[in-house]
């Protein structure tokens, strides 16, 4: 067997195992199925991120991206945290690094609702001034993405794993999902409404 690492993935390979026991399905107690089921979870995942237009994990390290400040606030998208912000004059030189009493994040309690903060806004103690208008006139380094993986798109992934690996079995086989040696093509077709309904609350408003 070729073992390959879930990368990102919303669930762990046991976490869908302990599932598919106690919901009464069968497979085999070897490891002989592992990789498929891997690719499976990972394929799950990723179909979360297109319906959400989001990503549910962080990355590893700080990495650096740049926003246009409009009306005194930055909207960051998703982000875990800040490792330094910095403002530009125009030059593409950012000579204005920010101390943490210089900005605010917004939601205020996303922390404690483990959600990221999506938007930076002035301080009422800073002397800074905020570049409006001016493309990429600020630089963040620091965490994108999520605290961590909300339950309902855990619950969602395995819910999504289990039908896509039942359909390798015959079960349930109304739709057109393929498995490829190279991966997993999910349909839409394919989801439980549950899992969908799980999920809908995370859909990022364009």
């Amino acid at each position: 067997m070729c073992d390959i690492a879930i990368l990102n993935g919303y669930c762990t390979l046991a976490e869908l195992k302990s599932w598919l026991v106690s919901s009464g399905n069968t497979f085999p107690t070897d490891t002989n199925d592992d990789a498929v089921l891997e690719g499976i979870i990972e394929a799950a995942s990723r179909f979360w991120d297109g319906e959400t237009c989001r990503y549910f994990y962080k990355n590893s390290v700080a990495e650096t991206r740049y926003f246009t400040a409009k009306d005194n606030e930055i909207k960051v998208g998703d982000l875990v945290s800040i490792t330094t912000l910095q403002t530009d004059d125009g030059l593409r030189t950012y000579p204005n690094t920010w101390d943490t009493d210089d900005y605010d994040l917004k939601p205020d309690n996303a922390v404690l609702d483990g959600w990221p903060y999506s938007k930076i806004v002035l301080s009422p103690i800073t002397t800074q001034i905020m570049p409006n208008g001016l493309s990429k006139g600020v630089k963040i380094s620091g965490v994108f993405g999520w605290p961590s993986v909300p339950v309902s798109i855990k619950e969602a992934t395995i819910l999504l794993a289990i039908a896509v690996r039942n359909k390798r079995f015959g079960e349930n086989t109304t739709s057109d999902t393929v498995i490829t040696s190279g991966g997993v093509v999910i349909s839409p077709q394919d989801v439980p409404g549950i899992a969908y309904r799980k999920v809908v609350q995370f859909r990022k408003r364009l």
